[in-house]
């Protein structure tokens, strides 16, 4: 998947829609519908931003959590009983890591 698709899935996932006729993004719950700068060109640049994957990460629920560092360290190709190296994947993961690791969550990766 091309960043662009990437971005687009999480905007969805995270409340985020496309008007079909102007093709600008809002955010269904977060923004006024009248108001002309609520509306942006593209959904948030998850896949490069750290602080634009703050919107996911906290939608992922206690439940979700263990299942997401589970992810995680596959992506990393970690073993989970070795914690130091579990850590780190989890202070040095990427951007476009987190973003893989909500979609493979959310069960849309491709």
């Amino acid at each position: 998947m091309t960043n662009k698709e990437i971005n687009e899935r999480v905007a969805k996932l995270c409340g985020w829609e496309r008007n079909p006729n102007s093709g600008m993004w809002t955010h269904k719950t977060k923004s006024d519908p009248n108001d002309p700068n609520d509306y942006q060109e593209d959904p948030p640049n998850y896949s490069e931003q750290p602080y634009a994957c703050r919107e996911f990460m906290s939608q992922i629920d206690e439940k979700e959590r263990d299942e997401f560092c589970m992810i995680v360290c596959q992506l990393e190709r970690i073993h989970p009983l070795f914690e130091y190296e579990f850590w780190w994947a989890m202070i040095n993961i990427t951007p476009l890591e987190l973003c893989e690791a909500f979609l493979r969550l959310k069960g849309q990766w491709e």
